[in-house]
C-alpha cells in the first residue's frame, strides 16, 4: 500500500475513535467521607453537601450521595453548566435506601441557581422548621428567599434574570416541607407555613426589556416526572414564568394548597398524575385550600389523564381550577372524586379554553 493510502487510512481511524471527556464522578458518604478526599471514588468520598456545594463543576460530572445516608444542609448548584450531550448530574449510588438530604433550616434541599442543562434523581428530601441556617446567599431581604418564611424541597431560580435551561428531576421523595416561621394568607387560617416540595422561577425580566410578557425569553425546558410529594405547607409543584414544562405520572398527596400550580407560564404537558388531599390540613401549619391543578396567566397547557381528589378549602378547591388570564388550556381524559368545589372552574378573562 503506498505511503499516502497509509496516512489517508491513519486519519480516518483517528477520526472514527471516540471523543474522551474530562467528566467526572464524585461521590458523597455522610459517615465515611472525609471532605479532604478527592471524592472521586467511594473509597475516597467527600463528606458534606457544603463541601460539594463549594466546588465547580464540568458537563458530564456526577455528584453521587450513598445510599442509606442521611446528609444534613442543603446542596448548592450555582452557575453550573452541562450541555445536551453532556447534563451534570445529582443522584445515588450503592445499595438500599435513598438517601436522604435533611435540610432543616435551610433555604432548600437542593437549591440550583443560574444553571444549564442539571439532572437530579434518586434522593429523598425533607427540610421540616428548624432554627434557620441559611439566608441563602446573602439574599433574605424577599421571603421567597428566606429559609425562616419559605422551605422548598428543589427550588430552582434564575436569581439574575439569567435564564435557567433544561432542568430535569426525576425518581425523587420530597415530603413534610416547612419554613420555621409562618406568614399572612387566604387559607384555612390567617397565616401558613410556606412550604413548597418543588419550585421553578424564571427570575425577573431585565430592566431594559420592553414589550414582552414576563414569560417570554426566560426559563423553559423542565420536566418533572415520577415524583412522590407529600405534606407541603403550601404548593407541591409551583412553576413562575417558565416556558416548555412536563409534568409527568407524579404523585403528590397531602398537599397544603394547589398541587400544581403554574404561573404565567406557556407550553405545558400535565399527564398521568395523581394528586389527592390539595389543600390539605392534616397539620395545622397547612394552608388548608387548593385546587388539584390551578394555572392562572398561563398558555397552551395540556392537562390530561391525571386523577385529582379530595380537595378542600373555604373557596375553589376543585379538581381543576382555570383562573384569570389562561389561554388555551386543554383539559381531557381526566377523572375528579369528591373535590370540595367541584370537577371544573373557570374564571375570567380566559379565552379558548
Amino acid at each position: 500500500m503506498k505511503k499516502n493510502s497509509l496516512l489517508a487510512w491513519g486519519i480516518c481511524l483517528v477520526l472514527l475513535l471516540p471523543i474522551t471527556t474530562s467528566a467526572a464522578t464524585y461521590h458523597l458518604d455522610a459517615e465515611g467521607g472525609n471532605d479532604t478526599n478527592s471524592g472521586t471514588s467511594p473509597a475516597a468520598a467527600w463528606q458534606s453537601l457544603a463541601h460539594a456545594s463549594a466546588q465547580t463543576f464540568a458537563p458530564g460530572d456526577q455528584i453521587l450521595l450513598q445510599r442509606g445516608d442521611t446528609f444534613l444542609g442543603t446542596l448548592i448548584l450555582d452557575n453550573e453548566s452541562g450541555t445536551q450531550a453532556e447534563p451534570i448530574l445529582v443522584g445515588a449510588y450503592g445499595t438500599g435506601d435513598l438517601p436522604v438530604i435533611d435540610a432543616a433550616g435551610y433555604l432548600a434541599g437542593v437549591n440550583i441557581r443560574d444553571v444549564e442543562y442539571i439532572e437530579v434523581q434518586d434522593l429523598e428530601i425533607t427540610s421540616n422548621g428548624g432554627p434557620v441556617l441559611d439566608g441563602s446567599a446573602g439574599l433574605a431581604e424577599k421571603d421567597e428567599w428566606n429559609a425562616d418564611k419559605a422551605r422548598y424541597g428543589v427550588y430552582v431560580n434564575g436569581i439574575t434574570g439569567t435564564a435557567v435551561v433544561h432542568v430535569t428531576l426525576r425518581n425523587l421523595y420530597i415530603h413534610d416541607i416547612f419554613p420555621t416561621s409562618d406568614r399572612a394568607t387566604e387559607g384555612a387560617n390567617p397565616t401558613t407555613y410556606w412550604g413548597y416540595g418543588i419550585k421553578f422561577s424564571g427570575g425577573a425580566l431585565p430592566a431594559n426589556a420592553s414589550g414582552f410578557k414576563d414569560s417570554d425569553g426566560l426559563s423553559e425546558h423542565f420536566l418533572v416526572e415520577n415524583c412522590t410529594i407529600e405534606r407541603t405547607g403550601h404548593r407541591g409543584i409551583h412553576a413562575l414564568r417558565v416556558n416548555f414544562l412536563n409534568i409527568i405520572d407524579n404523585v403528590l398527596t397531602d398537599i397544603g394548597g394547589p398541587g400544581i400550580q403554574p404561573s404565567i407560564c406557556d407550553d405545558m404537558v400535565v399527564r398521568g398524575n395523581v394528586v389527592t388531599r390539595s389543600g390539605s390540613y392534616v397539620d395545622p401549619r397547612m394552608h388548608g385550600r387548593g385546587s388539584g391543578i390551578w394555572p392562572w396567566s398561563s398558555e397552551r397547557v395540556l392537562i390530561e389523564k391525571n386523577t385529582f381528589s379530595g380537595a378542600r378549602g373555604r373557596n375553589d378547591s376543585c379538581g381543576i381550577h382555570i383562573d384569570w388570564n389562561c389561554s388555551h388550556v386543554v383539559v381531557q381524559y381526566n377523572l375528579s372524586i369528591d373535590n370540595a368545589g367541584g370537577f371544573l372552574e373557570i374564571l375570567g378573562g380566559t379565552y379558548n379554553n
